[in-house]
């Protein structure tokens, strides 16, 4: 819905790190098996671009056009280190869905 709609004020910055760290570091379907950025293109958001660094992600967000606009930054592998959720998935999906009024 959203290239549908196509809000010309809506960026999507997805911070891509490979993983999964706050349940234990398991891959992410992103971590070289899913390129995000062809995803949103997929999706029919035209405005897309991956950056991996500093520089290109201030230039990616200097140079955006009208939205919807994706920004795919690919970051170091792994996590801080840090106590693991003590959440189940579903519990963590039921703590989200009564929280935004669902």
């Amino acid at each position: 819905m959203v290239a549908a709609e196509a809000p010309a004020n809506l960026t999507i910055v997805c911070l891509d790190n490979g993983a999964f760290g706050s349940t234990g570091n398991q891959p992410t379907p992103a971590s070289g098996q899913v390129d995000m950025e062809l995803l949103a293109l997929a999706t029919g958001i035209r405005n897309t671009c991956k950056v991996q660094n500093e520089e290109e992600l201030v230039e990616a967000w200097q140079s955006q056009g009208r939205g919807p606009n994706f920004i795919h930054v690919v970051l170091r592998p792994g996590n801080t280190q840090v106590p693991n959720i003590p959440l189940a998935p579903a519990e963590i999906r039921e703590r989200f869905i009564q929280a935004i009024g669902g």
